[in-house]
């Protein structure tokens, strides 16, 4: 009985856990099947640029400031890109 009573204890503990994981993999696969319904177009069958338009990135959804914010850029296929970051970029000082 000690031990069924251990096996209940640990998975009521874990349980909030689990159901967070399940909750983002759900909301990811939504967003994913989403994206993909919105920007599905036929590829040229020639492409000579790649086109990046309205770009935002989030580190974490606890986060509520983009850490990238409606990038766009036009890349011509064969030419060199760098991209970079300005000094310090999100870095926090624990001093």
């Amino acid at each position: 009985m000690v031990k069924f009573q251990s096996i209940v204890s640990r998975v009521t503990v874990a349980s909030p856990h689990a159901q967070r994981i399940v909750a983002e993999i759900d909301q990811s696969e939504a967003g994913s099947a989403e994206a993909a319904r919105i920007t599905q177009r036929a590829v040229p069958a020639r492409p000579s640029e790649l086109l990046i338009d309205h770009v935002n990135f989030l580190y974490s959804a606890d986060n509520a400031v983009d850490a990238v914010s409606g990038v766009a850029m036009r890349i011509t296929f064969g030419s060199a890109v760098a991209l970079g970051r300005s000094l310090r970029c999100g870095k926090v000082n624990h001093d």
